[in-house]
């Protein structure tokens, strides 16, 4: 959780993905403070420096320990918090450290896919890929960090099949 700025630059050149399970930068302990001292507990899992240096971030959940573990709107609520006043004293500090909302979204798809070696058959909405995708209920590009936080997924598409349909239909949550 801890790199050096040249071990950005080596991982960079390597082509290596920067895999980062979100909750585990979503805590801000006193412990950990203690243990790894001021400077280097300022400079935890710097997954936007990495992204700055050319390296594919990925985001993900290796537990169901985790209240946030299988929410990617809430794994890029902090990602994006991150990076604002707003997020003190609960996530990991690094006020440079915060995502943009285009790089959370690749984050949780294309680069995801890209690490695990399946980008010509998913992780974008592109002709000849798998029509693998979510139908959500706010425009993700647009919405505020909490509303993005606050998302629902209405429907859920693989190889364009639906696999998922929430309770209500599209037209019942407009109104």
């Amino acid at each position: 959780q801890l790199y050096r700025k040249q071990e950005m630059r080596e991982l960079a050149e390597a082509g290596d993905i920067f895999f980062q399970t979100t909750p585990h930068w979503v805590k801000n302990d006193a412990f950990t403070r203690r243990a790894l001292g001021e400077d280097r507990f300022n400079r935890q899992f710097p997954m936007a420096t990495a992204n700055r240096n050319g390296v594919a971030v990925t985001f993900g959940s290796d537990s169901c320990l985790e209240p946030i573990t299988a929410n990617a709107f809430l794994g890029m609520y902090f990602a994006e918090a991150r990076g604002q006043k707003a997020c003190e004293g609960l996530c990991y500090p690094s006020l440079t450290e915060g995502f943009d909302r285009e790089s959370c979204l690749k984050a949780y798809t294309i680069n995801g896919a890209e690490q695990l070696g399946i980008s010509d058959v998913t992780g974008s909405i592109t002709p000849g890929k798998s029509a693998d995708f979510v139908i959500v209920d706010r425009d993700l590009m647009k919405c505020s960090p909490e509303e993005l936080r606050d998302t629902r997924v209405l429907e859920t598409y693989f190889a364009g099949r639906e696999v998922f349909r929430a309770e209500k239909k599209i037209e019942d949550m407009k109104q």
